[in-house]
């Protein structure tokens, strides 16, 4: 659940989540100065793909380029909240497409996606931009997922599904919540209507491509690509099953 900021007084954006595992820690990690050409390891997350399977799978991590200086944070496997009051939550969904960890195509999950935000990022519309590029290069796997994302002025959730099976990359769009009003993430997709040309909604670049070309996904049944996109509805596109029902005010 996500409170968009607020003139209270307090105004401050506040995000409550919580993980179904049995054992939850949280670790500081503090900030740190990073030579040229140090490598930022990312690591695989088992559980993303732990269905079915037994035991759970084992992968050496992929290097990327580090950034000159990280934040401090605290973490729970996924970041939770970092040295500028920037905070996440992480709720799962049921992706109409599961590709499974590629080291050349798919290498990005939200734990160590989340990690990266509140190491490089200051504010909830910068971890939103971050996260998309990073899935854009680097490709996410597992099934679909929705992360939060508030600091003291703004929040907003961003939902993610994987691509196609064999493609690289993902699916992503991301929306501002209005301030002073409560989105319920509730494990479904959640954001309905597409604004192409509103300041606080992004979706990824290659969304309706891959709704006109990869039609065994069935994403074109509910991506049309029309002149008319604010009628195209992402959530059941990237989802399977039962829509929950959108809030009230929210566009979602």
């Amino acid at each position: 659940m996500c409170l968009g900021h607020i003139e209270d007084g307090y105004g401050a954006s506040l995000i409550g989540t919580n993980l179904s595992r049995d054992t939850i820690y949280l670790l500081y990690i503090p900030a740190a100065d990073h030579p040229p050409g140090e490598k930022r390891l990312i690591r695989y997350d088992p559980y993303a793909e732990w269905i079915g399977k037994s035991p759970l799978q084992v992968h050496a991590p992929v290097a990327i380029d580090q950034v000159k200086y990280t934040y401090a944070y605290f973490t729970t496997n996924n970041g939770a909240m970092n040295e500028h009051q920037l905070i996440s939550g992480e709720a799962g969904r049921a992706g109409r497409v599961m590709p499974s960890w590629d080291p050349e195509r798919r290498v990005i999950y939200v734990s160590e996606l989340t990690n990266l935000v509140m190491e490089r990022c200051t504010n909830a519309r910068d971890a939103v931009n971050l996260a998309s590029r990073l899935v854009d290069e680097y490709g996410f796997y597992s099934s679909g997922e929705a992360l939060t994302f508030a600091d003291p002025k703004e929040a907003w959730v961003m939902e993610l599904a994987g691509g196609t099976p064999h493609g690289r990359g993902g699916l992503w769009v991301a929306q501002k919540i209005p301030d002073g009003q409560i989105f319920v993430s509730a494990n479904a997709y959640r954001i309905r209507t597409l604004l192409p040309n509103s300041t606080d909604m992004l979706y990824s670049p290659r969304l309706f491509a891959s709704a006109e070309k990869d039609r065994g996904l069935s994403l074109h049944q509910d991506l049309s690509l029309t002149a008319d996109r604010n009628e195209e509805r992402w959530g059941k596109a990237a989802g399977q099953g039962t829509l929950r029902p959108s809030l009230p005010g929210l566009g979602m």
